[in-house]
């Protein structure tokens, strides 16, 4: 199989080559036959068979190539082990003996063309040969000159024009035009040069007619000079023209836009929202940048003025909105600070009610606040995903704790689910931990312009006083409520130091009640020891008791809310404290008449 394929190929290379020298033969018989031509045996027109000649030799010269590598072909097939290396031989010595025949003819034919040409121009003229010589070369000299007039006629009726084009697109056409025609008169100079070098030959030559020939070059030279004046005049004038047509269709070109844009000029939308009057202005903003880049003209004087009133009319309804968002905010916050300030839970004891005095007394912004201080906080501006795991992921909007901003770039933040992690500081912003009652105010100063606009001044109006009225009742309910947590906590203080002592005293009365005097000497004094030592505490105590009584009269003084409930404790206590020192009295006459019987004993 291996074998018949590389036959097939070899079969394959050899008709290509057979095909290819066939080719070359036929071309080589061809030219053999023009090679062969003797028509140069007749001397006219020897300068163009010399011509014909050498075109000739220029195409035997091209196709020299082509035989070579008809020939490098046959020498690569036969030594790459052709099995026909007869037949490709012979046709390749074929080719090469046609090859050099052909040259042969080549030689013989130039050289007689040669020899032919020199014997005719070294043949003596006669004179009125000569001067027929001259009158045809002066014939075919005139003929170039007037072929240039009528070239310099064109030239300078173009450059006479006084058309200077009706639009832009007009004029940049006529200035291709022109710098067509100023090469063109830049490619002429070598024909007047050829002309001017022609008439001095006739000079040097003698010319029967000399004279008129160095006269009419002389026009001639002169008309050409002549065209640089026109030619730069016109230029400038087209240069200018293009100026004037560029400035028309700019003027065109703003007054096509502003017309374009009056309409957003003129218009009176106002944004639905905060953030629909914010890309309002965003958008008018890029419309003044364009705007004053307007030419100064009356054309645009109107134009410039609506947009400076369509800017003041953005700005005012900026304020509206950011009124009525702030409002939104302030009555969100009152809202949900009335529940705090209107609930009715005071505390269960004194440390609850401790707690929820700290925290009414200084409400922050949310997140709501806890019984810890209050740290920084931030909002987050834009969502934002971790791509390390030192980074945080957070979502617009969120409240996060500021743990350290040291970094100007990246700030270390903590979620309420307690995940710590670093995000870019651009992405957030800190939120101010001011009471809201600053906020409340700052509204209240900003509404007052408002005031002044007519179609918003019953709204605007109504909606402040109704700010203000809310805002002025939390603030009466949070001081109720610290008052009312502020009796709370000296009631559950005056409460705990009156259990205190309660305990202290059911304590002492169980060792005061005990009958137990002593079995013997010894035994009675430790009893009067420790008895003594009994009055001592109680004497502490009994300041202790007047220090209760004193808060308890304060209290009830100040018209407390639970003031009978604090007279009953306080009399409850003077009752068991009374008892008391009944029992410290009779404990003390016991152990007294103990001590006679046993010192009587011993």
């Amino acid at each position: 199989m291996q074998k018949r394929r590389a036959d097939l190929e070899e079969a394959h290379l050899l008709q290509q080559f057979l095909r290819d020298a066939e080719e070359a033969r036929g071309w080589i018989a061809e030219k053999m036959k023009v090679a062969g031509d003797e028509a140069y045996k007749d001397p006219t027109n020897l300068e163009g068979k010399v011509q014909q000649q050498q075109a000739f030799e220029g195409e035997l010269l091209a196709n020299k190539g082509r035989i070579d590598a008809v020939i490098e072909s046959a020498r690569e097939l036969v030594q790459s082990g052709h099995h026909s290396p007869e037949v490709i031989g012979t046709k390749a010595k074929e080719i090469e003996d046609l090859w050099a025949e052909l040259g042969s003819c080549l030689e013989t034919r130039v050289g007689k063309v040669s020899l032919l040409r020199v014997q005719h121009l070294t043949r003596p003229l006669s004179s009125p040969g000569r001067k027929l010589k001259q009158a045809s070369e002066q014939q075919k000299y005139y003929r170039t000159v007037k072929d240039l007039d009528l070239w310099l006629d064109e030239v300078e009726k173009q450059l006479g024009s006084e058309d200077l084009g009706k639009d832009m697109s007009g004029v940049q056409l006529l200035q291709k035009k022109l710098n067509l025609l100023e090469t063109d008169i830049t490619v002429h100079q070598d024909q007047i040069d050829t002309l001017d070098r022609q008439a001095n030959q006739f000079m040097e030559e003698n010319h029967f007619d000399s004279g008129a020939i160095q006269m009419r070059q002389r026009e001639l030279g002169a008309r050409y000079e002549a065209l640089e004046i026109p030619l730069k005049s016109l230029k400038a004038k087209l240069e200018a023209s293009y100026q004037l047509q560029k400035f028309f269709r700019d003027v065109e070109d703003e007054e096509t836009w502003v017309k374009e844009k009056e309409p957003l000029a003129a218009s009176k939308n106002r944004g639905k929202d905060l953030i629909g009057v914010q890309n309002l202005i965003k958008k008018h903003q890029a419309l003044m940048r364009r705007v004053a880049r307007l030419r100064n003209g009356r054309p645009f004087c109107s134009f410039r003025e609506r947009v400076q009133e369509r800017k003041k009319d953005l700005e005012n309804a900026l304020q509206v909105h950011q009124y009525y968002a702030d409002a939104n905010e302030a009555e969100s916050w009152m809202k949900e600070k009335e529940a705090v300030v209107s609930s009715g839970d005071y505390g269960k004891d004194e440390d609850s009610a401790e707690s929820s005095e700290s925290s009414d007394s200084q409400p922050p912004p949310p997140p709501p606040p806890s019984s810890q201080p209050q740290q920084a906080q931030v909002k987050v501006l834009y969502t934002y995903t971790a791509r390390t795991p030192r980074e945080l992921s957070v979502q617009k909007g969120d409240i996060l704790t500021l743990l350290n901003s040291a970094n100007n770039e990246w700030w270390k933040v903590e979620s309420d689910g307690q995940q710590q992690g670093y995000v870019p500081a651009s992405y957030m912003k800190k939120i101010d931990l001011q009471p809201r009652r600053d906020s409340a105010l700052s509204i209240n100063a900003s509404g007052n312009p408002l005031l002044m606009s007519a179609p918003l001044q019953d709204t605007v109006q109504s909606r402040q006083l109704a700010i203000n009225s809310k805002y002025d009742h939390i603030q009466r309910m949070a001081k109720e409520r610290r008052q009312r947590l502020e009796e709370s906590k000296k009631k559950f203080k005056l409460m705990r130091e009156i259990n205190e002592l309660e305990h202290w005293i059911t304590d002492k009365e169980a060792l005061a009640a005990t009958e137990e005097v002593g079995k013997d000497l010894e035994h009675v004094q430790m009893q009067k020891k420790k008895s003594d030592d009994f009055e001592k505490d109680m004497a502490v105590n009994e300041a202790q008791l007047e220090k209760i009584c004193v808060m308890a009269n304060k209290l009830i003084e100040e018209e407390h809310s639970d003031a009978e409930q604090i007279h009953d404790l306080v009399e409850s206590l003077h009752q068991h404290w009374d008892n008391l020192v009944q029992l410290v009295e009779k404990k003390k006459k016991m152990l007294e008449g103990a001590f006679q019987v046993q010192k009587f004993v011993r």
